[in-house]
């Protein structure tokens, strides 16, 4: 099967977390980043699974008859292809209109139900460490991780082990 014809949701170094009306959280522990996906971007990921093609996933994502639910499909899986969150990074738009030209043409339709991906750049957990335990000068005790910023003389903070008076 082409994945372009039949789109595969990425799963592989991912973590997912459901969260509040459909929405889902993605992390990705290759790149370090955090994609929120709305309630329609998290539906359209859910139905890449290799055996829906663009209209499947457009007749299973509206019961109505919209006739924008094709294009809110595509934009879907373009959003989640630039975002490394499908097999194939290499997704075939079938529109030939911009990304920004679709939301603004679907915007002006009414499309409420719009894909949205939102992205925060987490840290390792490595960098994300606030204090540094054999820090030679200090300003406050916060950085000294169980130690304790102390005044040594002379102006200078060293970290010193805990007792007497700390900074704060």
């Amino acid at each position: 099967m082409n994945m372009d014809t039949f789109p595969r949701a990425r799963d592989s170094r991912l973590v997912m977390q459901d969260i509040d009306d459909g929405e889902v959280l993605v992390y990705d522990l290759d790149t370090n980043q955090a994609f929120c996906l709305n309630a329609t971007a998290s539906r359209v990921w859910r139905l890449c699974d290799g055996t829906n093609d663009r209209s499947d996933m457009a007749r299973a994502l509206d019961h109505r008859g919209s006739e924008n639910t094709a294009e809110i499909v595509e934009l879907a899986l373009d959003l989640l292809s630039s975002n490394s969150l499908l097999e194939n990074t290499s997704f075939v738009r079938t529109s030939t209109a911009s990304r920004r030209e679709t939301i603004k043409r679907l915007a002006l339709a009414g499309a409420a139900a719009l894909p949205v991906i939102s992205m925060v750049v987490a840290p390792p957990a490595a960098h994300a460490a606030s204090c540094i335990p054999n820090l030679s000068s200090c300003t406050q005790s916060a950085q000294c991780c169980s130690l304790c910023c102390k005044n040594v003389g002379g102006g200078v903070n060293q970290c010193k082990p805990g007792g007497g008076a700390c900074l704060p």
